[in-house]
């Protein structure tokens, strides 16, 4: 019995001290690297696409909803004279391969003479794929910068820039504050 103990501690021990040296490459590994980065995944497949609404003529009010996609730093909200009048027009640059965009709204009416129609329009993303599959698409890349002693922080491309378009009589609907 003393014999089986001793060799399940020996076993025990050699188990800790393999333990102790992998942890030990691994830090110095890891403490090896360089920060090599921001990558841009997707930016070979970027389209622009144009996206209409037209407003009825009971509408009173638009407001540009907030979503995910509408972010002041990617999004331009700007007066077109050449546009006809009562509708918005979003140009959407994004990632044709991962999203497509979509326009939709939440119409509500309040039933009262007082108030208004008020129309909310969004700006949505209806994914196409995942996110690893663009990081098995771009696995080399990854492997490649490993090997350099770089790891990077790797961000997706879906919506690089939104311009909003829109003829300046129907600007005055507009309710942009969310932008």
């Amino acid at each position: 019995m003393r014999k089986i103990q001793k060799i399940l501690l020996g076993v025990f021990a050699f188990g800790v001290l393999l333990t102790g040296i992998g942890i030990g490459t691994a830090l110095i590994e890891y403490s090896s690297l360089n920060y090599g980065g921001h990558k841009i995944i997707g930016e070979e497949n970027l389209v622009t696409k144009t996206l209409e609404y037209e407003i009825s003529d009971e509408v009173q009010k638009i407001i540009l909803g907030s979503s995910s996609v509408q972010q002041s730093d990617i999004t331009e909200l700007m007066e077109d004279s050449e546009m006809p009048d009562r509708i918005i027009q979003y140009e959407v640059t994004y990632n044709e391969q991962r999203v497509r965009p979509v326009l939709w709204d939440d119409s509500s009416d309040d039933g009262t003479d007082e108030e208004p129609d008020v129309v909310r329009l969004y700006l949505g993303l209806k994914n196409l794929g995942n996110d690893f599959g663009a990081f098995m698409e771009n696995k080399d890349m990854i492997l490649n910068d490993l090997k350099q002693h770089k790891i990077s922080t790797y961000e997706t491309n879906y919506i690089t820039k939104v311009v909003i378009k829109a003829h300046p009589d129907t600007m005055e609907l507009i309710n942009a504050n969310v932008l």
